[in-house]
């Protein structure tokens, strides 16, 4: 029997903890929440609505204990908790379900919120308890003992908690827990395992409940066992493989290389919204994945992510991954989904810091220091970029720095940025912001250990050296290599064709053969386009430079009617290019409107004198040129020259941008500005944090409202025909 007694024991204490007191603002801590009882309350409570803090000391714990319990819907897995507790302590739990007993009790007592009870039935630590009795006389805490051989039906006692009712309403909760969830709290065996069983059960080596099957007539290995034992197999067959195929030569199949990569490996992978996709890499991977259900846990780190909205891209990666460090997904609805529900552990910084958190990880530092994000959503004051309940733990920090003023690039007084909005520049800013010259805090940014780069070039010869000429950017490549090699990891790059060694025109070469493991030579439809918008053409030229557009003197003046409200973003467009007061400016266009005004200037920057010789730049790594919107957004045709991005970002960091045009999710009276985080929506923060921080002049082009917002232009005038159900600018002010 699956829920047993540890399952009814379990639902008894969640409702013993419901009927005498909890507070649903604070966590609900639950001990020995990787045994039975505790894994079964941890999925109950968090049905319920409630967040639950799951206890699991580290000597104890599996190696997917984390994982497991956040998949059962706690929001936080601690350690062991002290047994040097004071009398009274920091309120810190709205209630508690308590399987070890002994000395967590007098810790747990002294931690409870005003007025909420802990559920104890367990011993598992001992029966003795040493407290004082000021939790329970000036907090109103309540301990209450939950016992589930003889309540509720002990004859005479009356006891509004004790019904008859209460054993119904517990299993009517347990009858609702789908099959699934209790096969993996479980370990199956045979009676002839009962010793074995129980020698585990005493040293906690054995995970949730053990079933004995009398109808099993052979001694089975425990399910852990079995499966530590099968993933060690796993990984030893992986890194064989990895060694044996590349032995003769680098050329190999997508699913061949896609078989080398192990369980909770740290992937990082090429592309910019829509350009530069891995498909041949990916959808190998993926097909893995369904035939064997690896390689699973892994941990995604990526700038901006690259995909359709149809499913293509990195998409398909979704239900590998338990991790993600991301500046941007909008392209990945899937994807931004597991976020939003959870199922990820997600972390949304700002694109240029985890572009340098790449370059970290390849030259081998902890990380690097940056004001970008200071006072927004990164700020780890401010939830340190975490995008769900479940993501709890911090992976940036607050570092202040002594002596005279370390402010650096990022803080000119002089050159304060400008904000059309309001006194308050930063993104989503929770807290006053310090005197300038005083400031010497920044963000620590760690190095993520990167294990498998998947990235993809043009041309490859045999010795693995990779040719960019007919890619539109360079992005992170080299970085990402680099880092997967110097971890001691894996580097898989996707072609269009192979080449004798000797061939390539050295100086288009991109990521040299050392650094590359496997080439593989994807087909034709996997290859086909260096972006998902120009999937129709087999390869657009003028994104490459490979073919130069129109010059933008002879470029068609974009017109003012259009697709619906297309004509609002051609007037704010029109109106943005008269904001540019210096000659030889350089510029930066966001996402969204400002895409147009990138346009507008080509066709009609001739009606303003001060835009003569002005540079467009993209975050991607692109000077010069037209740059692209929608999905070829990242891209430019006509450009003149392409750099990394983590270059491109040092650039733009240390203060090289004059005017940045920025779009608006939502902003409030104070200017703060949200586009990461909103209407129910996780695009993600992309590199706009890094831009807005440090443009001497940000210039935002936004409607008012939007949501079923209809406009058109009537003899030179923008008329609003009906006004968007959503307001962008609000009164209250934004959160972090």
């Amino acid at each position: 029997m699956t829920i047993g007694t540890a399952g009814f024991t379990a639902a008894l204490c969640v409702k013993a903890m419901e009927d005498t007191g909890f507070n649903k603002s604070k966590p609900i801590l639950v001990t020995g929440a990787d045994g039975g009882v505790g894994s079964v309350a941890v999925y109950l409570l968090a049905q319920k609505g409630f967040q639950v803090a799951a206890c699991a000391p580290e000597g104890t714990r599996f190696k997917d204990t984390e994982p497991r319990l956040k998949k059962l819907g706690a929001t936080e897995v601690i350690g062991a908790l002290s047994t040097d507790s004071k009398a009274l302590d920091e309120e810190r739990w709205g209630g508690a379900i308590d399987v070890v007993g002994g000395p967590t009790i007098p810790t747990i007592a002294s931690q409870m919120a005003y007025g909420c009870s802990i559920a104890s039935c367990g011993v598992a630590g001992g029966p003795a308890i040493k407290t004082t009795v000021y939790p329970f006389i000036i907090r109103g805490v309540k301990l209450y003992g939950v016992d589930s051989v003889f309540a509720p039906t002990v004859p005479g006692l009356e006891c509004a908690l004790l019904t008859k009712d209460v054993r119904q309403e517990v299993w009517t909760d347990l009858a609702k827990v789908p099959t699934a969830i209790w096969q993996g709290m479980r370990t199956e065996v045979a009676l002839v395992d009962l010793h074995q069983a129980a020698s585990q059960i005493l040293a906690g080596s054995i995970r949730g409940r053990v079933v004995v099957n009398v109808n099993l007539k052979t001694p089975q290995l425990t399910a852990v066992e079995k499966e530590e034992e099968d993933l060690e197999a796993l990984k030893k067959k992986c890194l064989e493989l990895r060694k044996s195929l590349t032995a003769k030569s680098k050329i190999v199949s997508a699913d061949q290389a896609m078989s080398t990569i192990l369980d909770g490996d740290c992937v990082t992978s090429a592309g910019f919204v829509a350009t530069m996709p891995c498909d041949a890499l990916i959808s190998a991977l993926r097909k893995r994945y369904d035939k064997t259900g690896h390689p699973r846990n892994l941990e995604m780190v990526f700038p901006i992510i690259v995909g359709d909205r149809e499913g293509r891209g990195t998409e398909p990666i979704t239900p590998m991954v338990s991790k993600a460090i991301f500046g941007w997904t909008d392209v990945c609805p899937a994807f931004t989904n597991a976020v939003l529900s959870g199922k990820i552990e997600a972390y949304n910084l700002p694109m240029g810091q985890i572009s340098h958190m790449i370059r970290s990880s390849a030259n081998g530092v902890p990380g690097h220091l940056s004001k970008v994000g200071l006072h927004t959503f990164a700020d780890p004051r401010n939830g340190g970029g975490k995008r769900n309940k479940q993501t709890t733990k911090d992976v940036v920090k607050i570092q202040e720095l002594e002596g005279e003023d370390c402010s650096g690039p990022a803080w000119h007084p002089e050159q304060k940025p400008t904000n059309a909005l309001g006194p308050s520049w930063s993104n989503m800013s929770a807290v006053e912001l310090p005197e300038l010259p005083e400031n010497r805090e920044y963000i620590f940014y760690p190095a993520p250990k990167i294990t498998v780069a998947l990235l993809r070039g043009s041309l490859a010869d045999e010795a693995g050296n990779i040719s960019f000429e007919r890619e539109p950017l360079l992005l992170d490549s080299l970085n990402q290599a680099m880092a997967a090699k110097n971890n001691g990891g894996l580097v898989v790059v996707q072609v269009q064709r192979v080449v004798p060694v000797g061939s390539l025109d050295h100086r288009r070469v991109h990521i040299p053969g050392m650094l590359v493991d496997m080439v593989v030579v994807a087909n034709s439809k996997e290859h086909a386009a260096v972006t998902y918008a120009a999937a129709d053409e087999e390869y657009d030229p003028t994104l490459s430079g490979e073919l130069k557009p129109l010059q933008a003197a002879q470029m068609e003046e974009l017109p003012w009617e259009g697709p619906r409200n297309a004509c609002q973003k051609r007037v704010m467009a029109h109106r943005a290019l008269f904001e540019v007061k210096k000659p030889k400016a350089v510029l930066n266009f966001g996402v969204g409107s400002p895409e147009f005004v990138a346009t507008m200037m080509a066709s009609h920057g001739h009606q303003n004198p001060d835009l003569k010789g002005f540079m467009a730049t993209v975050e991607s790594g692109v000077w010069g040129g037209v740059p692209q919107g929608g999905l070829r957004f990242g891209t430019s045709t006509g450009f003149e020259a392409i750099v990394p991005t983590s270059t491109m970002m040092d650039f733009y960091v240390g203060g090289g941008i004059d005017y940045a045009f920025l779009g608006v999710g939502e902003a409030d009276a104070c200017g703060n500005v949200n586009v990461s985080n909103f209407a129910g929506r996780v695009p993600g923060v992309g590199g706009f944090a890094d831009i807005s921080a440090n443009a001497k002049t940000l210039i935002f082009t936004a409607t008012l409202t939007c949501g079923n917002l209809v406009t058109k232009v009537e003899d030179g005038k923008l008329i609003i025909v009906q006004e968007g159900s959503i307001q962008k600018f609000k009164k209250k002010h934004l959160g972090p």
